[in-house]
């Protein structure tokens, strides 16, 4: 059993609501690429009284989509702040606070990326919340090594090493 417990640090929440903001920014030019251009096309082929109608829809429905996304990310950060738990045993990744209890198979993570202070483990597509934080600092029971061999063929290494002087 590998176990992380505890709040996770300033810097590890701000790249959290970073990656966070970045999935809405793509959310949204999807969504604006699918639904807003089509209709923008079809107003500019019919040629009438359309046109401006249509930009005042593609403009309600970006700002929508914008509206629901940053909703979810608020929704996101709050399950970031207070005290969390994340319990990894017999096949099964468990995360749980006082907002949010997620439990997943270890054979829906499709990659592990080390940032150094933490691990983010990502879930194949549409999977409830794709990525889950594990702060190296807060285990509690097992080792990194230990949690290292469990994930060993998808842990991705991405963090920043800074160059001694010599």
């Amino acid at each position: 059993m590998i176990e992380f417990n505890g709040e996770l640090s300033n810097e590890c929440k701000k790249s959290v609501r970073r990656k966070g903001i970045k999935v809405i920014v793509f959310a949204c030019v999807i969504f604006i690429l699918v639904f807003c251009i089509p209709t923008i096309i079809v107003a500019i082929v019919l040629k009438t009284w359309f046109i401006p109608i249509a930009i005042i829809i593609v403009i309600v429905i970006a700002g929508i989509g914008l509206a629901l996304g940053f909703s979810f990310e608020i929704v996101k950060i709050l399950r970031l702040n207070g005290l969390i738990k994340i319990d990894i045993e017999q096949g099964t990744i468990t995360f749980s606070n006082k907002q949010d209890y997620i439990n997943k198979h270890i054979l829906q993570v499709k990659k592990v990326v080390d940032k150094g202070n933490w691990y983010d483990i990502c879930f194949y597509f549409g999977y409830k919340s794709g990525t889950i934080t594990c702060q190296k600092n807060l285990i509690t029971k097992g080792t990194i090594e230990e949690f290292e061999k469990l994930f060993e063929g998808k842990i991705v290494r991405k963090f920043k090493t800074t160059k001694k002087a010599e």
